[in-house]
């Protein structure tokens, strides 16, 4: 639909504005400019933004998540290219804004990515893409963050993790071995994060 392509475009747009302002963190991370970057203009901006309820883009997203995400257990080409985008957005906004993680203080937040690992119907088929990146986006939800840790064991974040890395293929599934063992690799690799974790 027309609001579809819309929404595609303001997260390609904002993905690129993310992109831009992570590349440049990591450009000057650690190095002795750092400090002229913390006070460049812009980045305050950003920042400034991003202490407001009204302003905070991760707000925003999880706001227009939550209509991307119900209904149709096949998902068009273009809501899926949304959800990816609204994701890898996401991923931004919290590597350069961590404050926001307290978002996801409210588990009706939480539960919004959460789902996303879930199947909406027995027996539909989760796209690989989506796993991915919703389990990268629960990393950065869950770093240096207690009251989401508490939240995703009380969401039963565990056994959606674990059910998701014994599910059953399909033969259709079986045809993108490749992505399935990447999906793998990611979920052993979230465990090994949250078992460390925990145990700080």
């Amino acid at each position: 639909s027309r609001e579809l392509e819309v929404v595609l475009q303001g997260y390609n747009k904002l993905n690129d504005v993310l992109m831009e302002l992570c590349f440049l963190h990591q450009q000057q991370k650690g190095a002795s400019t750092q400090p002229h970057f913390r006070n460049d203009d812009t980045f305050q901006e950003f920042i400034t933004l991003q202490d407001s309820f009204k302003y905070n883009l991760v707000n925003i997203i999880i706001t227009n998540l939550s209509h991307l995400g119900s209904g149709d257990p096949l998902p068009s080409a273009l809501k899926i290219q949304s959800i990816l985008l609204a994701l890898r957005s996401t991923q931004g906004v919290l590597l350069l804004h961590p404050p926001s993680r307290d978002v996801f203080n409210i588990p009706a937040n939480l539960q919004l990515i959460l789902d996303l690992l879930v199947p909406q119907e027995a027996g539909a088929e989760s796209n690989p893409q989506i796993l991915l990146e919703s389990l990268v986006v629960l990393i950065h939800i869950l770093v240096k963050n207690r009251n989401n840790f508490r939240n995703f064991e009380m969401l039963q974040g565990p056994k959606v993790i674990i059910d998701l890395l014994f599910m059953q293929k399909s033969d259709k599934q079986t045809a993108k071995k490749e992505e399935y063992i990447n999906i793998k690799f990611k979920i052993i690799e979230f465990l090994i994060f949250y078992l460390v974790d925990e145990k700080k």
